[in-house]
């Protein structure tokens, strides 16, 4: 299976040394790389310009800011095809709108060190939500004929949410949110207060409506893999009624061997569907050193 892997914290410039960005080391992200490429399947990784990097040998696009994330991601998804999106970077919520120095205002990075003893005042706007259009972007929506898309006619989006200091129906809220608004298949929740250096605790998501799950069917966009886990119905509110704990785990290794299984499952199943799998010229190259 083809699969597009994002990993690692965005930048946002205040001057030409500092900036605002998160703790997000793509250390998960590079490890998942390595373990789905290792697995046979394709992956292309965007991962931030600081971020781990995968030991594998496969496609890497860096990104630093929001804005080249979001670039980036829309090149890719518009060239290529994927069954799987794992959709893992740290993504700013917030850039800078403007820098103002002893009263006057800049635009963020178009100067040059601030001086010590200044006045500053970041005047900060909100990013739109990129995970909300991934399956926009993507060319897998170009095609309308489910039985001429033998290379991937669906794709699977995986997203992550981190909270902090959250208990679990706090965390179910803000998933179930996520879901509403992102038509995502699968949610990976951490939160931070239980990360340590040798344990990361996640739970995965996936949505269920009035206790059944539907039949695969391209044209409504609903899909299952045999009781895996089934996408949110895009017509239906998403509350945390609605919420199904698929998998939970307490390390890396753990998340990366269950989406290892998803993936495999759903590329039997395309398989399974055209009586065989033909992703054509393969133009996405790598593998492991």
């Amino acid at each position: 299976m083809r699969i597009l892997i994002t990993g690692g914290g965005c930048e946002e410039p205040i001057d030409t040394v500092r900036s605002i960005c998160n703790f997000s080391t793509g250390a998960t992200a590079a490890y998942l790389c390595d373990r789905l490429s290792e697995a046979g399947h394709e992956v292309l990784a965007i991962l931030a310009q600081s971020a781990t990097k995968p030991s594998c040998v496969i496609p890497v696009h860096a990104f630093r800011t929001f804005r080249d994330l979001e670039a980036t991601l829309r090149s890719v998804l518009a060239e290529h095809r994927f069954g799987m999106i794992i959709q893992a970077a740290a993504v700013s919520d917030y850039g800078i709108g403007s820098v103002e120095i002893d009263g006057i205002a800049y635009l963020p990075g178009n100067f040059g060190k601030i001086a010590s003893g200044s006045r500053v005042v970041l005047n900060l706007c909100e990013h739109p939500k990129i995970i909300d259009k991934l399956r926009q972007w993507s060319c897998n929506s170009d095609c309308t004929d489910y039985a001429d898309c033998t290379d991937y006619p669906e794709c699977t989006i995986v997203g992550f949410k981190l909270t902090s200091g959250a208990n679990t129906i706090e965390r179910e809220v803000v998933i179930a949110d996520l879901f509403q608004h992102s038509e995502i298949d699968l949610v990976v929740s951490n939160d931070l207060s239980e990360i340590t250096r040798d344990r990361h605790p996640f739970r995965i998501y996936g949505t269920v409506f009035d206790g059944e799950f539907p039949e695969r069917h391209p044209k409504d966009g609903r899909r299952i893999s045999g009781d895996r886990y089934v996408q949110p119905n895009r017509n239906s509110p998403v509350s945390i009624q609605h919420l199904r704990l698929q998998a939970q785990g307490t390390t890396k290794e753990d998340l990366a061997a269950w989406l290892e299984n998803l993936a495999s499952s759903l590329e039997q199943s395309v398989e399974t569907e055209n009586g065989h799998h033909n992703t054509g010229q393969r133009d996405i190259q790598g593998g492991c050193t």
